[in-house]
């Protein structure tokens, strides 16, 4: 009986060093789960952390593109403000000449006009002038005839005098006839 205790006993020591090695081990895989855990959490705040930083650096990079692209918009707003200016004026400068030569085609118009009509009064008072001539002419050679007939028939005349009437009477005619064409062109 003796020995059937010591067996029992020794299988019972067996069982608790069993045990504790069980509780052991268990307490072993328990620390390396933790461990993982642990390991896993870091990793995974890492590349948060990671990722946090690369859209930090995105962001900073659109930022600045953005902040660029504005000025460039400020940039060609000015230069087309600029434009739309220069413009305006080239414009007006433009309408202040069409205005001015439109004054001065007008006013050179009038000139014209009035350039016409002293023509024309010119042309008019030289026809009538050369009329006036013609009459005087004619009405002058008349008198040469009549003063020719009346020395000749009084007697008081000369065979020079008689050439010189008749061809003072010739040359009226014809000053006459010349007169009376200028003025009827």
């Amino acid at each position: 009986g003796g020995q059937q205790e010591a067996l029992q006993e020794r299988a019972v020591q067996e069982a608790e060093v069993w045990r504790q090695v069980a509780v052991q081990q268990q307490s072993q895989v328990h620390l390396l789960q933790q461990r993982r855990q642990q390991q896993q959490r870091e990793a995974a705040e890492a590349t948060a952390a990671r990722q946090r930083e690369e859209h930090r650096r995105a962001l900073g990079t659109l930022s600045a593109e953005a902040e660029a692209v504005q000025v460039e918009m400020e940039e060609l707003r000015a230069e087309r403000r600029g434009l739309v200016e220069r413009h305006r004026e080239r414009e007006a400068s433009l309408e202040a000449m069409l205005r001015q030569l439109s004054e001065a085609l007008r006013d050179e118009v009038c000139r014209a006009d009035e350039a016409a009509s002293r023509r024309a009064e010119a042309e008019r008072l030289l026809a009538e002038a050369e009329g006036r001539l013609a009459a005087a002419l004619q009405s002058s050679s008349q008198l040469q005839a009549d003063l020719a007939q009346m020395r000749k028939s009084t007697g008081f005349y000369s065979a020079r005098e008689a050439a010189s009437a008749a061809a003072g009477a010739r040359h009226g005619e014809a000053g006459a006839a010349a007169a009376a064409e200028r003025a009827a062109a």
